[in-house]
């Protein structure tokens, strides 16, 4: 969540949990992970690059970056992926009605939107 307090617009980190694709290129695959490990993914909104740029001097400038034991992150940081993307294609569904209920998947996870988080 640094990045939001930083001026980041959205944050999201994603476990995977469907990988094993047909036809494609499977995450798992480009990143050589195994079996026992999870693949996450995550990505930051901004206003511009400028405002990207801007959120990221501010995170580094932070005391508790410093203290950070790389050695001991739960990942491995060698196979950590970085870059800046343009948007292509902004499409975003439209509000459901509240009164609703949200949508269980197959395995009974219920889909929590924003709302549910107070945000």
């Amino acid at each position: 969540m640094g990045n939001v307090r930083t001026g980041a617009l959205e944050y999201r980190e994603c476990v995977g949990e469907d990988l094993d694709v047909k036809r494609q290129v499977p995450f798992p695959h480009l990143i050589n992970s195994t079996p026992d490990e999870s693949v996450v993914l995550a990505w930051i909104v901004f206003k511009s690059r400028a405002h990207r740029d801007e959120g990221n001097a501010k995170i580094m400038k932070n005391p508790r970056l410093a203290k950070i034991d790389l050695h001991a992150m739960p990942f491995d940081c060698k196979r950590m992926a970085y870059g800046g993307f343009e948007v292509l294609v902004d499409a975003i569904a439209p509000q459901r009605d509240k009164r609703r209920q949200p949508h269980a998947d197959s395995s009974g996870n219920k889909a929590i939107s924003n709302r549910e988080l107070g945000s």
